[in-house]
C-alpha cells in the first residue's frame, strides 16, 4: 500500500489487479488512492484456469464490477495467446476455446461467445457512466 501511495499522485492511468481493489485486506485504502490521485481506473483480469467457467463472471459482468469499483474502463492482459491452431490449442488442451476471436478465414476473424460477452460488458460500464451523469429523476432511481 505504501508504493501506491507513493506512486498515485505521479499516474494519469493506472491498471490494478482487480483483486487488489475487491478482495485484499488493503482494498479500501487502494482505492480511496486511486480515486484521489488517478483520474483514468481501468481494472484487469487475468484468467486462471482459461475453461468457458469464468464466462460469465470473467467477461460479462467486467462492465458492471468495473462501474462499482469507480473505474473508467476495462483492461484485457490479452486478447488472444495463439500459438498454432487457436481453435485446439496445444499449450492446454483444457482450454480449448479460450479465446476472444479464432483466425477465420480470408473474410476476417470470428468473435467467440466470450468476444459477445466481453462486448456486452463494455456497453453496461457505457450505458452506466452515461445514466450517472443523467440529471433525469427516473435514471438516477436505478
Amino acid at each position: 500500500i505504501e508504493d501506491i501511495r507513493q506512486f498515485a499522485p505521479y499516474l494519469d492511468l493506472v491498471f490494478p489487479w482487480e483483486p487488489l481493489v475487491t478482495s485484499r485486506s488493503m482494498a479500501p485504502e487502494a482505492k480511496k488512492i486511486f480515486k484521489k490521485h488517478c483520474p483514468e481506473v481501468m481494472p484487469y483480469l487475468c484468467s486462471i484456469s482459461g475453461d468457458f467457467s469464468p464466462l460469465q463472471s470473467y467477461f460479462r459482468f467486467r462492465g458492471i464490477r468495473t462501474y462499482m469499483l469507480g473505474g473508467s474502463g476495462i483492461a484485457l492482459w490479452a486478447v488472444n495467446s495463439w500459438r498454432g491452431n487457436d481453435y485446439r490449442s496445444e499449450e492446454n488442451k483444457k482450454v480449448n476455446g479460450a479465446f476472444l476471436f479464432h483466425h477465420g478465414d480470408d473474410r476476417g476473424f470470428v468473435p467467440t461467445f466470450r468476444m459477445h460477452a466481453f462486448r456486452e460488458a463494455v456497453e453496461d460500464l457505457y450505458y452506466l457512466k452515461r445514466a450517472e451523469k443523467s440529471s433525469s429523476p427516473a435514471v438516477k432511481g436505478f
